[in-house]
């Protein structure tokens, strides 16, 4: 149930190292086929104006999260069978009602879901001239004590049920084998990863700096182009972010994510949130993971859960940027150091 990307090529505030986690022109064109139907129908799906007016003019404000009106109409519009592609098992929704915006999600993490259980997240979306504390955000582990079924029908596949409305999910199964970008000297590559923008990447951990850094994976990317705004610096027209591209190496390393994306949890807001968490004990994460941080040691679920409160392990290995001036710093890192490992820690930790 997955899509198998086929790629082409033609021309045509500062992060600090950190474990932020515990809380926690020539442009490129990705051509892209599509394994299922679905994906590869080139008709348009419109967010029409009309409807939006028309949403918001109705409904309650103090229901709009309710997860006993939000679920069942939910799982009606998903249908029968979906596809979850970030690889932290996240469904991302959005809705308009009651004079705003809100956001949300499901999710089927590797620490609940066997028992019956499903993440369920809505909120008031993100708008900077709103105080976070004055929207509205639920949060509940929803599970048979509240109506809701979680019934597991395979390794990566649940069926959830709710309000005479049910919906397969079939998580993404990521292969951690398949070859990909050269590697460096001392990089191991840890796994496979995507996030919710569609964008996939090669999690790499490098033994010199003792820390991990994001690989874009062209080959199971969702289609992009990128715009060349310095020799060495592209940035993704569609997501925003922005790689050191060697082209003798033919890598492209993140190093940075918009600072307003982050801010409003969008799509674009990068890849930390979602590493391979159907795969943490298969692939050995965890004991990377103390090599970096080993105060993690003792201190999350076999899935990555780091309190009661659902909060998840996470890695940011990039930096955080405002306007596309902001970028002199990944010129500037490659004129200050000769090897590569220096130059990426240089632009990801600012050294």
């Amino acid at each position: 149930m997955s899509p198998c990307w086929v790629t082409g090529l033609h021309v045509g505030k500062q992060n600090t190292r950190d474990l932020r986690t515990i809380f926690l022109a020539i442009t490129t064109f990705i051509a892209v086929t599509a394994c299922s139907a679905e994906i590869s129908d080139p008709v348009r799906n419109f967010a029409l104006n009309e409807n939006m007016i028309g949403e918001i003019a109705v409904g309650n404000r103090n229901d709009a999260c309710d997860y006993s009106e939000v679920l069942p109409q939910l799982l009606a519009q998903i249908g029968p069978e979906a596809n979850i592609y970030p690889s932290e098992n996240y469904y991302y929704f959005s809705f308009n009602h009651a004079g705003s915006l809100f956001s949300g999600s499901l999710r089927l993490s590797s620490d609940r879901r066997d028992d019956g259980e499903i993440d369920y997240v809505c909120y008031e979306s993100y708008r900077s001239w709103i105080h976070a504390d004055d929207g509205i955000h639920v949060q509940k582990h929803l599970s048979a004590v509240d109506g809701v079924m979680v019934e597991k029908l395979s390794a990566l596949s649940y069926r959830v049920k709710y309000g005479g409305e049910q919906t397969r999910f079939f998580l993404h199964k990521l292969d951690h084998t398949r070859p990909g970008s050269p590697l460096l000297q001392n990089d191991i590559r840890v796994s496979r990863t995507q996030d919710e923008s569609g964008a996939a990447f090669e999690l790499i951990f490098n033994s010199k700096i003792n820390d991990f850094y994001f690989l874009l994976d062209l080959q199971m990317s969702a289609p992009d182009g990128f715009i060349r705004s310095a020799p060495n610096t592209l940035i993704s027209r569609r997501t925003g972010f922005v790689y050191y591209h060697n082209p003798a190496r033919k890598r492209h390393v993140l190093v940075g994510v918009n600072r307003r994306e982050a801010l409003l949890n969008s799509y674009f807001d990068g890849p930390f949130d979602h590493l391979p968490e159907n795969d943490y004990i298969e692939i050995g994460f965890w004991d990377f993971v103390y090599k970096a941080y080993p105060n993690m040691i003792g201190n999350h679920t076999p899935g990555g859960t780091i309190d009661a409160d659902g909060m998840i392990f996470s890695i940011r290995p990039y930096r955080l940027y405002d306007q596309t001036s902001d970028l002199g710093f990944i010129e500037s890192c490659i004129e200050k150091n000769q090897s590569e490992i220096d130059r990426i820690a240089c632009m990801i930790w600012g050294f």
